[in-house]
């Protein structure tokens, strides 16, 4: 009988670490605490202004890394969107380094193919700094120019929160304005 409490004892220790292990969060953590984990980052980047939503995944693939990708919409005097496949380096159990390289569509007169990719250092998934590089068209010249910017990004809820109200009066502002009349 002592032999079977000690063997359910046994078991049940093992297996909350397997079932922490097993979790998808919302708001990323390194292992063991998460297996996976939501992006639902909003951000605003200087000195233009754009807005930036990101939207994804990543899986944990050791105690220390993490691989995933976000969908990339930035709205400011032209709009942007594309996919970004992203790299976490967690440096502690709440500060991480993300790099992401991706493919994103500039959407306009003059639709292309170009590139966007950041570097930003996160705090606990809800705070993050970063800069961005993004190819862009010139005015009048033929080719593109790389644009670069800094700026805040918000994560987890905060983010998700920010991103769906930003939505929400951009599509307000696009009601209201559709004919230009805010601007006569």
């Amino acid at each position: 009988m002592t032999r079977s409490i000690a063997a359910v004892v046994l078991l049940v220790s093992l297996a909350a670490p397997l079932r922490a292990q097993q979790a998808v969060c919302f708001r990323g953590r390194p292992l063991p605490q998460c297996r996976a984990f939501w992006l639902t980052e909003f951000g605003l980047s200087l000195p233009d202004g754009p807005f930036v939503w990101e939207l994804g995944g990543m899986r944990n693939v050791g105690t220390h890394s993490a691989v995933g990708g976000t969908l990339y919409l930035r709205v400011d005097g032209g709009t942007a969107y594309g996919v970004k496949p992203r790299f976490r380096r967690w440096l502690s159990p709440v500060v991480a380094l993300d790099v992401s390289p991706g493919i994103i569509i500039l959407a306009g007169a003059r639709s292309s193919v170009g590139f966007a990719g950041h570097v930003g250092a996160s705090l606990a998934d809800l705070l993050a700094l970063s800069i961005q590089a993004e190819t862009v068209q010139p005015d009048f010249t033929g080719g593109k120019t790389i644009k670069w910017s800094g700026g805040a990004r918000l994560g987890a809820a905060p983010g998700a929160i920010t991103g769906i109200a930003g939505l929400a009066l951009l599509a307000a502002y696009v009601l209201a304005c559709g004919g230009g009349a805010c601007f006569d």
